[in-house]
């Protein structure tokens, strides 16, 4: 979701090097960003430490979510490699970029999802927010579902991710010109 998010912000303000666009869980409206509120919520009340690692790692993460999902045991563990002062300070930007604008349901995330003009996806596992559903249902972006997946469908479907993924680039090579982009790696 994270990545998504950035991913659709590269996007939208680099259109010269994206040439499709495959967002996995992100962020399209506020009723998407259930973590991250969560988080800075905890943080406002000066228990963010014990709630990232007592509330959401342990009991939720590990316990509830590990018990079914391969993906989410693997979070887990990703998550004692994290900084979690890095974790709350990309949780608020994810709180900021996703609340609603315009008075519509979508957020500036959402917003620039729907701009970037280029072969996109949106994926899911499990379920969407009913807004998010609107937002894809009237937009007419294409989706791929993936229901008896858990936040990372490209874990717990890989198979049939994959497959769908290396349809869509696939489709692109066929119908672009073979281009050769040099990522500028961070500074």
């Amino acid at each position: 979701s994270l990545g998504a998010d950035i991913a659709t912000h590269f996007a939208a303000t680099h259109k010269d090097r994206v040439s499709r666009l495959v967002n996995i869980e992100g962020n399209l409206t506020p009723a998407d960003v259930v973590i991250s509120k969560q988080a800075t919520a905890a943080a406002d009340t000066e228990n963010f430490e014990r709630w990232f690692r007592e509330d959401f790692m342990k009991k939720v993460v590990l316990n509830n979510w590990g018990a079914k999902w391969a993906s989410c045991q693997r979070y887990y563990a990703s998550l004692w490699f994290c900084s979690p002062q890095a974790f709350l300070s990309s949780a608020r930007e994810v709180c900021q970029r996703n609340s609603a604008m315009f008075s519509t349901a979508e957020s500036e995330t959402g917003w620039m999802f729907q701009q970037v003009d280029v072969p996109k996806v949106y994926c899911w596992g499990g379920g969407m927010s009913d807004e998010t559903a609107k937002l894809i249902e009237n937009r007419m972006i294409e989706q791929w579902g993936f229901k008896d997946a858990f936040h990372w469908p490209m874990i717990d479907k890989d198979k049939e991710f994959y497959r769908l993924l290396g349809e869509f680039c696939s489709e692109a090579k066929r119908r672009e010109p073979q281009v050769s982009v040099a990522v500028d790696p961070p500074s």
